[in-house]
């Protein structure tokens, strides 16, 4: 090959990169460490850890004094005012048929109503914190996502074997009338791996918002799922963080599978007052490496326009963090065998408290 015909082909693989890079970014999606972060210096008032009497798996529901955490027991719940320090245990109704619920179970209060999730068992629990009786709803599939918009109405995410990948579903509970998405997801075919997230649902837009764990964006669509739309979140990754392949079981069933590093990008979020607070695990530019190190960073979206608004710190204990709330006056970070309460009053500026599931 001679130089000038080399020459033509670099140039040319050359002008590709930079126009795949402005693509990138004029889509919102910098090439990885190239973005920056707008950090809000947070002062930290008081600090708090109130220790718990039991393992924990994630936060419930929380009020303007209290937090109600899942325990490793699907019948327990520990209520932590997180005001006063004070921890007391509390026995869900029809404690004893649920002792049987095992897996990936997991459990939404929004008082007075209860909601216990066990994609297992193809079930969804419903009842009150003031009576004693749990109604058991049997769907006719495994989940893997849910959340309750209404006392009656939840939305679940489940494999479909029409497109090899996952769906969003409505459940109406009293009559398991259940209505599928119109076409809203992005769909690879791999069983939902790639789009894998955390479902919440906001009250004040009456919107669900889909925070994919490996990918820089955040999916938000209407509870009747009919419209969705995507916005690209600032932190990215220039390579794909998981590869999908499947494998044939007994000539009949496809088991999917993964290859590759399984980077999370996107790891845990809470709404507050129509933000949402996600913990990004992408460094930025701007960011002193030790300093990222040593605590979540935390990234702040508009909730109705999706646009960022800034980001802040948070101290990182040694511990491996379960989920993490926003309130009135602060930050709640809940891990294994405690909670760390960082009060701080300057965080919360501009935002108007509202009542939110999550």
């Amino acid at each position: 090959m001679d130089m000038k015909r080399q020459l033509i082909i670099i140039i040319g693989l050359a002008l590709l990169v930079i126009v795949v890079v402005r693509f990138m970014m004029a889509r919102g999606q910098p090439p990885e460490g190239q973005f920056t972060r707008e950090m809000k210096h947070v002062v930290i008032e008081q600090h708090q850890r109130i220790r718990l009497k039991s393992k924990t798996l994630r936060i419930a529901g929380i009020t303007n004094s209290r937090l109600f955490v899942t325990s490793m027991r699907a019948e327990n719940l520990m209520d932590v005012n997180y005001l006063t320090g004070s921890v007391a245990e509390y026995a869900l109704p029809d404690s004893t048929m649920l002792k049987n619920v095992g897996g990936d179970f997991h459990t939404r209060i929004d008082s007075p109503f209860i909601y216990l999730f066990s994609p297992n068992e193809k079930t969804i629990y419903t009842g009150t914190l003031s009576t004693k009786k749990m109604v058991p709803h049997r769907l006719p599939f495994m989940y893997t996502r849910a959340v309750p918009i209404s006392p009656d109405l939840c939305v679940v995410r489940a494999y479909s074997n029409d497109v090899e990948d996952q769906l969003f579903y409505s459940v109406r509970l009293s009559t398991l009338d259940i209505k599928k998405e119109m076409n809203i997801s992005t769909l690879f075919g791999d069983g939902g791996l790639q789009t894998d997230g955390m479902l919440f649902y906001d009250r004040e837009s009456g919107s669900c918002i889909y925070p994919y764990y490996k990918m820089n964006s955040i999916f938000v669509f209407d509870t009747n799922l009919q419209s969705g739309k995507v916005a690209f979140t600032i932190d990215s990754l220039t390579k794909p963080s998981i590869t999908s392949a499947f494998t044939e079981e007994k000539g009949i069933h496809k088991q999917i599978t993964t290859k590759g590093p399984k980077l999370i990008l996107h790891q845990l979020g809470a709404l507050y007052n129509g933000s949402f607070f996600v913990v990004s695990t992408i460094m930025a530019a701007n960011q002193v490496q030790s300093v990222f190190d040593d605590n979540f960073t935390i990234d702040v979206y508009d909730v109705a326009t999706l646009v960022y608004r800034f980001s802040f710190y948070i101290p990182k204990s040694d511990r491996h963090i379960r989920d993490f709330a926003v309130t009135d006056g602060g930050v709640l970070v809940l891990y294994e065998d405690y909670i760390e309460s960082f009060s701080t009053n300057d965080l919360l500026n501009g935002l108007s408290a509202t009542s939110l599931i999550f």
